[in-house]
């Protein structure tokens, strides 16, 4: 563990992303965790709820303040991307199994996601400018007594079996994750880290669905798909990732695009429709 890096670890907490910000406004320093073993009211992308039961996940949000680690402004919007490797890195040196990647925030472990990574800016009162980036990390370490919550099971995946109980392991992880957080932290401004991002995609190659301003219902793999003229191009192919962390993407068309926001469905295909 980076001597640098302080961790706050808590039984319960309705946000770690929002305990973050709180020791922000108070003075946190660069290199500042937050650990909790069960969140009431833990969020994803788009106001989404990220499910946070005890004793089976780990819910981690790490401080990161651009003037203290020399990171650029232009530089902040590859902080999602780089944190997903940071997690698969974690993963495989902890519990030697290799996680994969969907752009550009999700990890999946066994056709299952298993990780979900929220950034959050925080902005200085006075200044009007960034002063420090939460990222927040939430990994379904264990899988819960009684299975995940009924909207979940077809997408929601865990690293280990219900029947698991290495909480050792689970502390181990965390602090895996956080140093590896901060470590990929030096490999943004050469984009080093991209080529690990681009080896664990799971997209390369494959056709997906996209919604480019966000999937409708709780998750993007749950969305039905949209019978309307207008949807036909939402299927594309995957070509590759951009240098800026964006989506490269071809329609039927032949047309090709660089997507850097939105969302995707990993839905099977079924000729021109999603199962």
């Amino acid at each position: 563990m980076n001597s640098f890096i302080h961790i706050y670890r808590y039984d319960t907490l309705d946000s770690t992303n929002t305990k973050a910000k709180e020791l922000v406004s108070n003075g946190a320093s660069h290199g500042t965790v937050v650990i909790a073993d069960q969140q009431s009211a833990g969020r994803g992308r788009l106001g989404r709820r990220f499910f946070s039961p005890a004793g089976c996940g780990i819910y981690l949000s790490a401080i990161i303040r651009p003037d203290e680690c020399g990171l650029a402004m232009g530089d902040i919007t590859l902080l999602t991307t780089a944190a997903s490797v940071a997690v698969a890195r974690a993963i495989s040196q902890v519990l030697n199994k290799e996680a994969k990647i969907k752009w550009v925030n999700d990890l999946y472990y066994n056709g299952k996601k298993v990780c979900g990574i929220l950034t959050e800016s925080v902005i200085h009162p006075k200044r009007g400018t960034i002063d420090a980036i939460i990222v927040g990390i939430g990994v379904n370490y264990r899988e819960p007594d009684g299975s995940f919550p009924e909207e979940l099971r077809e997408i929601a995946g865990a690293l280990v079996g219900a029947h698991e109980t290495a909480e050792g392991t689970r502390e181990a992880l965390s602090e895996a994750i956080a140093a590896q957080m901060f470590d990929v932290l030096a490999e943004i401004p050469d984009r080093r880290f991209l080529d690990d991002y681009r080896s664990r995609s799971l997209l390369l190659g494959r056709q997906v669905r996209i919604f480019p301003q966000g999937a409708p219902g709780s998750h993007p793999d749950c969305a039905q798909p949209d019978s309307s003229e207008s949807a036909k191009d939402a299927v594309v192919t995957v070509l590759g990732i951009a240098d800026n962390g964006g989506l490269m993407v071809q329609y039927d068309d032949g047309r090709q695009e660089t997507l850097t926001t939105g969302e995707i469905s990993l839905r099977p295909l079924t000729g021109d429709r999603f199962a």
